[in-house]
């Protein structure tokens, strides 16, 4: 983030709850290969702006003695696809099964699941749907939704969490991404009005200067948490700015983690 964007998100932010969180759990949600993967028609660069931001937000959740999550798709052919991607339009081509189960696509990005947190596989697009995460996080009342995407599997996850399991969901803007900005921006605003506080990943992290850098953030000490006071972004409108400048230098870093591991090519960037 540069100078601006703390001038920009001071004027979106309102103070005024103090929320001791009550056995928290971070929901981390699709960061797999085929999300980032170019070739396969699901992929975008956009995906890959969570990334740094996440894996900050997951070592300091970590270190508080959170609960981390991990929810990905698999897909075992055609027939498990959602019906609307599995009845494309005519002239669209054939339906392209993402994500398919024991295939590399599939595997989550080396360096975000550590071996002995819990995975749970989902078909559809909320993480709850025909799975059994309502049951792991019983226990739990807040909620931290990362990953991707805040337009589709997070918006969904969002509605289910806040409205179906009365959870209090937060969803730190800098640990979530989408394909374009307008998608983006859409599913932050459709969280925010009804079901979701989005959040600035400094607040929670207690950076205090509007340079933010996902490799040298300083990780907040386990008594800043013990009692958290959030600021919660209250126009995704005002979001805008400060998204856009930092999506280029927030996907470079994730390219950079990336590249190792896919052939990103940039074709279609």
């Amino acid at each position: 983030m540069d100078d601006n964007l703390s001038q920009v998100l001071g004027h979106a932010m309102v103070s005024g709850f103090v929320m001791p969180p009550s056995n928290p759990c971070v929901l981390v949600v699709d960061v797999q290969l085929d999300y980032f993967d170019l070739r396969n028609g699901i992929g975008t660069i956009n995906k890959a702006f969570c990334v740094p931001g996440l894996r900050v937000f997951l070592r300091t959740a970590r270190e508080c003695g959170w609960r981390v999550i991990h929810v990905v798709t698999e897909h075992t052919g055609v027939e498990s696809l959602p019906r609307l991607l599995r009845e494309p339009p005519p002239g669209s081509g054939p339906p392209v099964v993402y994500c398919p189960e024991g295939k590399a696509g599939a595997a989550i990005l080396d360096g975000i699941r550590l071996p002995h947190e819990p995975v749970v596989v989902k078909r559809g697009f909320s993480a709850f749907d025909g799975t059994l995460l309502e049951k792991c996080i019983a226990d739990t009342d807040d909620v931290f939704l990362t990953g991707i995407a805040v337009d589709c599997c997070l918006l969904h996850s969002a509605f289910d969490a806040g409205s179906r399991f009365n959870k209090r969901v937060h969803v730190p803007f800098q640990a979530v991404s989408a394909s374009t900005t307008e998608a983006y921006l859409f599913g932050l605003e459709a969280m925010s009005k009804s079901v979701a506080r989005i959040i600035d990943l400094r607040d929670l992290l207690g950076i205090q200067d509007g340079n933010y850098d996902p490799q040298k953030a300083d990780l907040a000490p386990k008594k800043r948490w013990a009692c958290w006071y959030g600021r919660q972004v209250s126009s995704t409108r005002d979001l805008k700015d400060a998204y856009t400048k930092e999506l280029e230098s927030g996907v470079n870093r994730a390219v950079a983690v990336l590249e190792p591991v896919i052939d990103l090519g940039r074709q279609g960037d």
